[in-house]
């Protein structure tokens, strides 16, 4: 968007100190923060397209370069079926850092993880269906983790009743979530209701394969384990 600025009145100002007015033009990084942006909304996989030390939850929401973001699993497995009908039965969203992922970052089970920022409520997930143990895919309002919600306070949901928790949870609004958090990032999460959601038709079959040729093991974890065999090979010899 291009802005059109007036500054006729700066100009008379200061034209009594002489000839101090200049041409100058204003740099702008939007178009890697909207590529980026674009990439987080995709969905990214933690452990190899972005690293677990590179997720910053020191101030209670998640974030990545600037970034507001969550963490959850698309791998639904044999409930995959289930999760499409209602998408509450999946596993949750993460968008804080919450005693769930705690555990994940000192046990170091991150590997099942994507990192992503669409807001919408829809997620990508896949899963192999218990009626004949194909591949299925699709897109799942996948429910908030009550985890988060009780470390954030939001909306009062730690200290409010069982039935009163479960209103807020039930009615969680991923946009409204991040409205409420934007003055914390540098740019808002893509809404897909509005855009594109730039998934190819193949994307959770490419997550699945990914995922299955690494044995589920972080690529990191595979060249420190082979780095020490060809270390010990050099020794023995």
């Amino acid at each position: 968007m291009k802005l059109t600025v007036d500054f006729s009145a700066l100009h008379r100002a200061v034209a009594p100190l002489g000839h101090v007015v200049t041409d100058f033009s204003i740099s702008s990084d939007a178009s890697e923060l909207e590529s980026i942006g674009s990439h987080l909304n995709q969905g990214m996989i933690l452990g190899k397209d972005v690293q677990l030390d590179e997720i910053d939850g020191s101030n209670g929401v998640l974030n990545y370069d600037g970034h507001q973001v969550m963490l959850y699993i698309p791998d639904q497995g044999d409930d995959i079926e289930a999760v499409l009908s209602n998408g509450k039965l999946g596993r949750r969203i993460h968008v804080a850092e919450c005693s769930t992922l705690e555990l994940m970052r000192e046990t170091g089970r991150f590997k099942r993880y994507d990192v992503i920022n669409r807001v919408d409520g829809f997620f990508p997930v896949f899963g192999s269906s218990y009626r004949g143990g194909s591949n299925t895919v699709g897109e799942a309002d996948l429910g908030v983790c009550k985890n988060c919600l009780k470390i954030l306070n939001y909306k009062g949901y730690s200290t409010q009743s069982p039935q009163v928790k479960n209103q807020v949870f039930n009615s969680f609004s991923f946009e409204q979530f991040f409205e409420v958090y934007s003055s914390y990032f540098k740019s808002l999460p893509v809404n897909s209701k509005k855009h594109t959601s730039g998934y190819t038709p193949d994307w959770p079959s490419i997550s699945a394969k990914l995922r299955s040729d690494l044995n589920y093991t972080c690529e990191q974890y595979l060249a420190s384990i082979n780095l020490a065999g060809s270390a010990s090979i050099i020794l023995a010899g």
